[in-house]
């Protein structure tokens, strides 16, 4: 296999393992105070700038990138009852979109979506960008501008800006483990707030920064997905150590003028 990044950034996503719990956790459904901060407070927190941006009585296209199951856009459609959207959901997992309840369904990558320039007025990404290389990231962003006609919201956990090689360097051992398999993900980077916004603002990319807050208790996100055993939950607490945290920002883009 070839080392060149470049040519890497081009292979198809490899599909791993989610957890067992991860569609719970995904709709924030936890007795763990962390894992509602991290997962369970978006549903309202978007429809909150959805009803913001967009009136009622109106149809309006709704795109969820990574949408898993759909559980995201699920939780969000019960704060909005009176709103109705053409919902669109694309993932890379075959398995997991086709459980998922949205009308239209495309197996995609992120970087390079099947999706009409400016024909969506509500793009949704969370927690997506992190999962890819800095490369790909980038490209995704492009993405996610290139195909918004209103807005798109993008929430992602990554790293501190300060010292964000410090605190990835326990992610990547906890991703690496021989001890955590289950976790095991290879040409991945938690991005920090800061390297995301020099990205976006590299391509000219508009943005509004609306949330940003550091959440405690990163651990118990990966020990309730995976359902980590007692000697994985002391290794993953060890690894972390002071850095058992993630920074949560989320953005508003806007299309291109």
């Amino acid at each position: 296999m070839s080392n060149n990044p470049e040519q890497l950034d081009k292979l198809p996503k490899p599909i791993y393992h989610m957890g067992i719990k991860t569609s719970d956790v995904f709709r924030g459904k936890s007795e763990l105070g962390p894992v509602r901060e991290i997962y369970g407070e978006s549903a309202k927190f978007f429809s909150g700038i959805i009803r913001s941006k967009f009136v009622v009585g109106e149809k309006h296209s709704l795109l969820d990138i990574g949408s898993a199951k759909g559980e995201l856009v699920s939780e969000m459609l019960g704060y909005l009852p009176e709103y109705e959207f053409d919902i669109t959901a694309t993932d890379t997992n075959p398995d997991a979109i086709n459980g998922n309840p949205a009308k239209n369904k495309i197996v995609a990558d992120a970087e390079s979506l099947p999706i009409d320039d400016k024909s969506v007025d509500v793009v949704l990404m969370r927690y997506v960008l992190q999962f890819n290389s800095l490369n790909s990231q980038e490209n995704i962003l492009k993405e996610v501008q290139r195909v918004t006609k209103e807005i798109a919201i993008v929430q992602h956990g990554g790293a501190d800006s300060v010292d964000s090689d410090s605190w990835r360097s326990g992610v990547d051992q906890i991703f690496h483990s021989s001890e955590l398999l289950q976790l095991n993900r290879d040409g991945i980077l938690y991005s920090s707030q800061d390297e995301v916004e020099s990205m976006m603002d590299k391509n000219n990319i508009s943005y509004e920064r609306i949330q940003s807050r550091r959440i405690e208790g990163l651990s118990q996100a990966f020990i309730e997905r995976y359902s980590l055993n007692d000697d994985q939950i002391k290794l993953i607490k060890n690894i972390l150590g002071d850095k058992d945290y993630i920074m949560q920002t989320t953005w508003i883009i806007y299309p291109k003028d």
